[in-house]
């Protein structure tokens, strides 16, 4: 006869007490968010979505067009840092010309989204078709962790490479700094 173990996680409360007992399986689920999406949202959702590379398009054209129209990165104006989000507008510009390695270089948070976008995207198309228009699928929470570790290590990588030894990821801070982007472009990999 076999006994099967099965091991539980212990919460603390607010004092410090083990009073709640969670399975590995209901742990499990907690980890999902439970979306449910109809035919008529998913229409609206596939709108957007198509709207939003339109969108960047537009914007990227009138930022190069009107420069002084959008204000500065106040990161990068007063402490000489580049934010997160710093490069992610030439990131997205590389991803609408198909150029997946520059994008990834000027900014990794802008084709991870876009990625997650397509494939929930997908996700939900598959739903919708195998259960008739009205779909309930999971969303791993894991997708959102993963994003705040690429955005925080993104951060701190790139202005590690800044402050200690020189190299200006995307030549906007320093004159004389190596641009590691255009030298990795330039290799045939």
């Amino acid at each position: 006869m076999q006994s099967i173990t099965v091991k539980a996680f212990h919460l603390p409360d607010t004092e410090g007490n083990r009073r709640k007992i969670i399975s590995p399986d209901l742990w499990r689920k907690k980890m999902y968010y439970h979306a449910h999406i109809k035919k008529s949202n998913f229409i609206l959702i596939t709108f957007f979505t198509l709207l939003v590379p339109v969108l960047a398009y537009g914007y990227i054209t009138a930022s190069k067009q009107y420069p002084a129209f959008f204000p500065p990165c106040g990161l990068k104006s007063f402490f000489h840092l580049y934010c997160p989000g710093c490069g992610g507008t030439r990131a997205l510009e590389h991803l609408l010309h198909l150029r997946f390695m520059q994008s990834l270089l000027c900014n990794p948070l802008v084709l991870f989204m876009a990625i997650s976008l397509i494939y929930y995207w997908l996700k939900a198309l598959i739903e919708l078709i195998r259960q008739h228009g009205d779909a309930f699928f999971p969303i791993h929470l894991g997708f959102l962790w993963a994003f705040l570790i690429i955005l925080v290590s993104f951060f701190f990588i790139r202005n590690f490479l800044l402050l200690k030894f020189g190299i200006d990821y995307l030549g906007e801070l320093t004159d004389s700094a190596v641009n590691l982007p255009q030298v990795l472009m330039t290799q045939k990999i």
